[in-house]
């Protein structure tokens, strides 16, 4: 699977459980910022991490380091 794939996966089990019109754009908004903004994967990942963090929102923040992981083992194949 892909790096892309796992951290798409990982936002939509963040998001598990909350159907409202608002969580859901929230989950596409995130989704097309972190995959297809104008930050290259490992800028956008940080990015994540220090945003999540800095409200105290740890499965986002987790997400963000798994995908930090991700990519660095991404590189080293």
């Amino acid at each position: 699977m892909a790096v892309a794939e796992r951290l798409i996966e990982r936002l939509d089990g963040a998001f598990a459980g909350r159907a409202t019109a608002i969580a859901r754009d929230l989950k596409l908004n995130l989704r097309m910022v972190l995959t297809k903004g104008a930050l290259a994967p490992e800028e956008a990942a940080s990015a994540l991490v220090a945003t999540a963090a800095s409200i105290r929102e740890t499965r986002l923040t987790q997400i963000g380091r798994d995908w930090l992981l991700d990519l660095e083992m991404g590189e080293s194949q």
